[in-house]
């Protein structure tokens, strides 16, 4: 990994530029922006989401880049897929916003010099990461798939082509959808209702209805006849 991460101060506060981002990943800007999309709502609660507007080059749209908090860069590696490369970019993060912080003149807490009150830190430390991971993979766990243009067009499809067997049409599909995967006896007020942990199995389910279906299609047209 060549390119450097600069954290640049946007009214005070520490921010990441995006763009460097997806090329520290080896990945497209506008993956990195379609991610952030999918989930603004986890992104923003974890502070304001700034979006700016480059310099256009020759004729189109300006490009839109995001700047990305400490907090919100750490989130954004988690959703990426894990390589070679995320470690040491988290890394060159971690160094990037201390550095901006000794420079910027925070205050920044002393670390004891004993190895085992060390240790204990770093131990607290961890977990408190842990604990604050497991939170935001708990709520991206329990979202409805419609916080994912992914996962809403994939599940729209299946029971689209589910509708094209179902003997009642589309109707008749979306309505075995929403009583199949409700909860607690209750239907889903709508299929993108659907959980993101039980996106898997929709579509599986989904998978198994249009091919049962599809095989008594022809008997139905028989005794139609």
């Amino acid at each position: 990994m060549t390119d450097t991460i600069t954290v640049h101060a946007i009214h005070g506060e520490a921010r990441a530029d995006s763009r460097e981002l997806a090329r520290a990943l080896g990945n497209h800007h506008e993956n990195v922006l379609s991610l952030i999309s999918d989930y603004r709502a986890d992104f923003e609660a974890l502070g304001l989401l700034r979006f700016e507007t480059g310099k256009t080059q020759g004729r189109g749209r300006p490009p839109q880049y995001a700047l990305l908090s400490e907090d919100q860069c750490y989130f954004l590696l988690t959703l990426v897929r894990n390589s070679e490369t995320t470690v040491p970019l988290k890394r060159q993060l971690v160094q990037a916003f201390a550095a901006y912080r000794r420079q910027s003149g925070v205050d920044v807490p002393e670390l004891p010099t004993d190895p085992v009150e060390l240790l204990a830190l770093s131990l607290q430390g961890l977990q408190q990461h842990r604990r604050q991971l497991a939170a935001l993979e708990h709520r991206l766990d329990t979202a409805p798939i419609r916080a994912s243009s992914e996962m809403r067009s994939r599940v729209h499809a299946a029971c689209q082509d589910f509708g094209r067997v179902h003997p009642r049409g589309y109707s008749g599909a979306y309505r075995a959808f929403k009583e199949a995967f409700g909860f607690a006896g209750a239907s889903l007020a709508a299929y993108d209702d659907l959980p993101q942990h039980r996106f898997g199995e929709a579509l599986g389910w989904l998978d198994v209805q249009v091919r049962t279906f599809s095989a008594q299609r022809p008997l139905l047209d028989e005794v139609g006849d």
